[in-house]
C-alpha cells in the first residue's frame, strides 16, 4: 500500500536517490571494467603525441570550461540578486558553503 503525504514522499525519494547513487567500492567491482580501462591506456597515450588532435581537444576543453564558468556566474548572479536587490542571506549562505567546502 502506497501512502501519500510529504513525509512519505520525501522518504521514498531519499531511498531512491541513495539506491541509484550508491557505488560499489573499487575492490568489489568486476575485473572486466578494470581491464577495459587498461586496454584503452595505450590509445590515450598515442593520442597525446598527435599535435593536431591535442590542439583540437584543448580548444574543446577550453570551450566547455568557459560554458560551465559562464553558467556558474549567471546562476550565481540570479541567486544573489533575484529582483535587482541583493539577498544578504544568499550571500552569507554562499560564503559559509564556500568556507566549509
Amino acid at each position: 500500500m502506497f501512502r501519500s503525504g510529504p513525509l512519505w514522499q520525501s522518504g521514498f525519494h531519499l531511498k531512491t536517490a541513495f539506491h541509484h547513487t550508491h557505488r560499489v567500492p573499487i575492490q568489489k567491482q568486476p575485473v572486466y571494467r578494470l581491464r577495459g580501462i587498461a586496454a584503452g591506456a595505450p590509445f590515450v597515450e598515442a593520442m597525446a603525441v598527435n599535435l593536431r588532435l591535442q590542439t583540437a581537444l584543448t580548444g574543446v576543453m577550453a570551450a566547455i570550461v568557459g560554458v560551465i564558468l559562464n553558467l556558474a556566474v549567471w546562476f550565481g548572479h540570479k541567486e544573489i540578486s533575484p529582483g535587482g536587490q541583493i539577498d544578504y542571506f544568499a550571500v552569507a549562505m554562499s560564503g559559509i558553503g564556500l568556507f566549509l567546502h
